[in-house]
């Protein structure tokens, strides 16, 4: 549910030791590995939570850039919420001079070279669309752009920045779609919809949980 602590869920469980975990071989590879080792506080994955920002900070490399963006760890973000929030992604890369071939590593931006305008979030269906769109985008264009000049080009992508601003007083609707083995489970009873055939969104769930626990006990008094 939102608001379940990340101790928990280790969701964005902060890496700070193992700064090996983008692996590298190829042009300019101990240039390449030594820029990834001085830079790895805002390489490595990480999250910071305050109350009017939050900052998710997922850590990519060539091989898995698509399967990190939909990895449980970023669709995880949205259970730790309580209410709506607007959302901006943000690519950060290594670039290489084709003049003097010097290395830069370039930092996460909340104001510029977003890979989308911001996002409204009101449910995980809307986060997991924003991921889809993402994934739809030209990684290697996206990083590109960030460059001060054509005299850059991208050398390799590091990291992407996840920044989520709460719409206080908003709270979030919440209700997952559940496996199909469950659905069909006969002996779990399942409250997903309310007498009208919608959706709950009104995070009671372990309340309705406690009453129909208390209903079932009620019936098996009678019984026996």
């Amino acid at each position: 549910m939102p608001g379940t602590s990340s101790s928990t869920l280790n969701v964005f469980a902060n890496d700070h030791e193992n700064r090996m975990t983008v692996p590298y071989s190829g042009l300019h590879e101990h240039d390449t590995k030594l820029l990834i080792r001085n830079n790895w506080f805002p390489i490595r994955t990480y999250a910071k939570r305050r109350r009017f920002t939050k900052i998710y900070n997922v850590c990519i490399n060539d091989s898995n850039i698509t399967e990190a963006i939909r990895g449980e760890n970023v669709l995880n973000m949205f259970i730790e919420q309580n209410t709506k929030f607007k959302i901006i992604a943000s690519f950060r890369s290594i670039l290489l001079n084709n003049i003097d071939e010097i290395l830069r590593y370039y930092h996460s931006s909340s104001n510029k070279d977003n890979c989308l305008a911001p996002w409204v979030i009101e449910s995980r269906v809307d986060l997991e669309t924003f991921i889809d769109a993402i994934c739809n985008k030209d990684f290697i264009e996206q990083a590109i752009r960030s460059r001060p000049d054509t005299s850059w080009t991208m050398h390799m992508l590091t990291n992407l920045t996840f920044y989520l601003y709460p719409i206080l007083n908003h709270p979030i609707a919440y209700c997952p779609s559940l496996p199909i083995h469950i659905r069909n489970n006969p002996a779990i009873t399942i409250a997903e919809l309310d007498c009208n055939g919608k959706p709950f969104n009104d995070k009671f769930c372990f309340f309705r949980a406690l009453v129909l626990m208390e209903g079932i006990k009620k019936c098996t008094r009678r019984k026996l």
